[in-house]
């Protein structure tokens, strides 16, 4: 069990890096908010702010990490 924990806490973090795609997405669809007239595109870029927001805190409170 040891060997997998250990590839857990190698592999995690790259795959964490997800939290700084997501801000990436909402500061695209806050830039675009004006020139695009849907406000499903401010929806979704709050959403994915939010998601990252979790996952960012899920990466930082992950015992062993």
């Amino acid at each position: 069990i040891g060997g997998i924990q250990e590839s857990v806490c190698c592999i995690a973090p790259r795959l964490e890096s997800f939290a700084a795609l997501a801000v990436g997405v909402f500061v695209l669809a806050a830039g675009a908010r004006e020139r695009i007239q849907s406000g499903y595109v401010i929806i979704l870029g709050v959403a994915y702010l939010f998601i990252g927001g979790l996952d960012m805190l899920h990466t930082l409170t992950y015992k062993g990490m």
